[in-house]
């Protein structure tokens, strides 16, 4: 009876501190999620959200910089919003050329 007992304890022991393992783990990968991440291609870049661009007689608004892509947003005339991507290599130089235009 005494041998249950201690290998029921023992595997509640093993249960237990595998979940502590567990629990340590997910709260680290949790904490490194919830850090604020410094995007150093926007900081870089002349290509900020918000900017307004116009591409093939359209006006887009600069909804994301994420990995050296850029998304570009706009609202259609019945209301319908559009989304394009492109390359912020691409977005820069049309970004200046109307900027220094205007």
């Amino acid at each position: 009876m005494v041998e249950i007992k201690e290998k029921f304890q023992l595997q509640t022991n093993l249960i237990l501190s595998s979940v502590l393992v567990l629990f340590i783990q997910l709260s680290a990968n949790l904490l490194v999620m919830m850090e604020p991440k410094n995007n150093n291609i926007e900081m870089k870049s002349k290509v900020r959200i918000g900017d307004r661009i116009i591409l093939e007689d359209l006006e887009w608004k600069v909804a994301e910089i994420k990995d050296e892509i850029v998304t570009l947003y706009r609202e259609g005339v019945g209301g319908n919003s559009h989304t394009i991507k492109k390359s912020l290599m691409d977005i820069e130089p049309i970004l200046e050329q109307q900027t220094n235009f205007s």
